[in-house]
């Protein structure tokens, strides 16, 4: 049993064994596969797990693939981290018993020229009819089908897990049940994508960014334009990897040669924000209005910052309010957060708090952290609301729940409040 656990447990008995323990011991597996005899057959058990905690590996087996050679090697690194993942292994093995297989038809050929063409088209026949025989059509129409709504949320600037829910309830559609079923066809682009968007937003299995981002990559590589769409977003704000704009640039660049509005968006984010790219707002202004005459919300509301701030075009405050305004009537969370704040501080219009009140609840109640902040600072002060103070802090919790650093601040602050006056309150008797 020694060759096959985890190292580290050699050395630290409370060692946890997780999934790249069981990598690691499929690594030493694949080797005994290669070689057809156990690991360390010769060697005692005495001193055995010290030699394989110290680096100890057994020697490769001469005319190994060097893909297969390559694959059980990084499996059996003493540092878990440098693993592979369960999954990775198993697609790299299906890639090698593929070339594998190739290798096999190219050597047939050569042996037998005059019966090859019949038996390499029976062989993609069968292939053909084998691969498309476990993949429903109707399955794949639904797939489809929420894929077309995906992009419509994305599109749109909706990104919010309530409105995908909402749809798959809508049409009585069980998230897991269709995870559980595209498992199982995972040569399938579209397929591969959708599975990585359920675990981006945790519907019908447990949220996993890592996972997500990998199998975004995955269908990136096979051409698919909205896993372009989301490995260019995870690069952008750290999503499941490290943040790197510059990966971001390069992913989300494809959407431009493709006309599609999304992807001309967030390129152009990459103009008006502090990156590594050169930043150039006269650029952003363009693409944005461009985009904004689409109909695309999210532009509006970008185009409307660029008026309101002064980049790449003269202040226009009536302009920025119409654009958010335009944003907001197309339920674009930002668009109605920054119609909330044209309220609060009569940018484009006249002050007006109810009305801000009324926006920046919408927005807080969609979960919004800033929005949130935003309402419990109007229940604290009694702008456009009645002074609550116990909706404050109810607000400020939501917030500060999603990290809001003012959030927190004001909390603390409360806290310190409710201190002193408990302080106050004592007496000596």
């Amino acid at each position: 049993m020694i060759p096959y656990i985890e190292p580290k447990k050699f050395n630290i008995l409370s060692y946890s064994l997780n999934k790249k323990s069981d990598v690691y011991s499929v690594g030493v597996l694949l080797w005994e596969i290669s070689s057809g005899k156990p690991p360390f057959e010769d060697e005692s058990d005495v001193n055995l797990a010290v030699r394989i905690l110290q680096g100890l590996r057994e020697k490769i087996i001469p005319n190994t693939s060097i893909d297969y050679e390559k694959l059980y090697t990084e499996c059996w690194d003493g540092e878990p981290d440098n693993r592979p993942s369960v999954n990775e292994v198993v697609k790299r093995l299906k890639t090698i018993i593929y070339q594998q297989n190739e290798n096999i038809d190219n050597i047939t050929y050569q042996i037998s020229n005059e019966n090859s063409t019949s038996l390499n088209e029976e062989s993609l026949i069968n292939n053909y009819t084998s691969i498309n025989s476990t993949v429903d059509e109707d399955l794949c129409e639904m797939v489809n089908d929420i894929l077309m709504k995906i992009c419509e949320i994305t599109n749109e600037g909706k990104e919010q897990p309530y409105l995908f829910l909402n749809y798959l309830s809508n049409f009585d559609i069980n998230a897991e049940e269709i995870r559980n079923k595209i498992l199982n066809n995972q040569n399938n682009p579209n397929f591969i994508f959708l599975l990585g968007y359920f675990s981006y937003l945790g519907i019908g299995t447990i949220k996993n960014e890592e996972k997500a981002f990998r199998l975004f990559i995955n269908a990136s590589e096979q051409d698919h334009l909205l896993a372009q769409y989301y490995v260019g977003k995870c690069y952008e704000f750290g999503i499941g990897t490290v943040k790197d704009e510059k990966l971001a640039f390069k992913y989300l660049e494809k959407f431009i040669n493709r006309d599609y509005s999304t992807g001309q968006l967030k390129i152009i984010q990459c103009y008006d924000r502090e990156t590594d790219i050169k930043k150039d707002f006269r650029i952003a202004f363009h693409w944005y209005e461009e985009v904004a005459r689409n109909g695309s919300v999210i532009a509006m509301c970008n185009l409307g910052l660029l008026y309101l701030n002064g980049n790449g075009i003269d202040k226009d405050y009536q302009k920025a309010f119409e654009l958010f305004r335009k944003s907001a009537d197309g339920e674009y969370l930002g668009g109605i957060i920054m119609l909330g704040y044209c309220y609060y501080y009569g940018i484009g219009t006249k002050v007006n708090f109810k009305n801000a009140f009324q926006l920046f609840k919408e927005s807080a109640n969609l979960g919004h952290k800033i929005a949130q902040c935003n309402l419990a600072f109007m229940y604290e002060i009694g702008k456009g609301v009645k002074k609550n103070i116990n909706q404050a802090i109810y607000w400020y919790e939501k917030s500060a729940e999603q990290g809001n650093l003012i959030a927190q601040f004001q909390l603390d602050k409360f806290e310190k409040i409710m201190k002193r006056k408990e302080n106050s309150s004592c007496k000596i008797i």
